[in-house]
Formats: structure tokens, C-alpha cells, sequence
């Protein structure tokens, strides 16, 4: 095995020994010889969670801030490209098993509040980092 993802898709038996990442999906599926399908109806969780340990996330105001203006969408996409690669999911349990509910929900899939997530009067200003 290898350490570069591209090389490391190798099939044992004509299956696929490990998922692909995303990207390199359209070009596995380009191949008439390769066959490109889902095996888990379930797929799999993606969760963005944040350190509310540490600045600027330990301020529950900073999270509420950022959940008022996150998509679900956009961050997927980037994430997954193609729609036809994810679903949108806002339940806090896994979509598509018998425990999913989209009981309080409205946070996630509803209307981004860019309003609300200036601090009071308006203000801004506090910027924050992503590694």
C-alpha cells in the first residue's frame, strides 16, 4: 500500500478494496471497465463539530453566530462535489434508519440569518481561523 491516496485505489477480485475519496470519483466512473456504485444505503456521517473548549468557540454566542449562517449545502459541496455523491441530513440521529427525525431541525435547514449573526447593534469584527 501507499501513501498517495491516487495510487492506493487497487481492486482485489474485481471489487474495490476501499472506498475512493470523492474526487476521484468522476474518474473511476469515466472507465467503462470500472463500475462505480453504493454499497451502504446508509453511506456515511459527516458532523461538524467545534471545540468549545477553546476561543473563539468556548463563547456559545460565536456558535450561534455561525449556525445561524452555515449551509449545509455549500459546506457538502465542497466536501463531496456532485449532489448525487450526498444527502442533505439535518436529523441529530442517522437519515434513512428508524430513530431519524427532523424534530428541531429549523435551525439547520432554515433560512440563513446573516443579521443574526452580527453581534448586538449590529457589530462585527471577531475573526476566526480554520487550519
Amino acid at each position: 500500500m501507499t501513501a498517495d491516496a491516487q495510487t492506493n485505489i487497487f481492486t482485489i477480485g474485481g471489487t474495490l478494496a476501499r472506498a475512493p475519496n470523492l474526487d476521484l470519483v468522476p474518474m473511476l466512473a469515466a472507465n467503462p471497465a470500472v463500475k462505480v456504485e453504493k454499497t451502504d444505503p446508509l453511506g456515511s456521517t459527516t458532523m461538524l463539530r467545534f471545540n468549545h473548549l477553546h476561543p473563539p468557540f468556548n463563547n456559545v454566542k460565536m456558535r450561534q453566530a455561525l449556525l445561524a449562517v452555515i449551509d449545509q449545502t455549500e459546506f457538502m459541496s465542497a466536501l463531496a462535489g456532485d449532489s448525487a455523491n450526498w444527502n442533505l441530513c439535518a436529523s441529530f440521529f442517522t437519515c434513512g434508519t428508524t430513530m431519524a427525525s427532523n424534530a428541531g431541525s429549523e435551525a439547520l435547514t432554515g433560512k440563513r440569518d446573516f443579521d443574526k449573526s452580527a453581534g448586538p447593534g449590529g457589530k462585527t469584527g471577531t475573526s476566526c481561523a480554520m487550519p
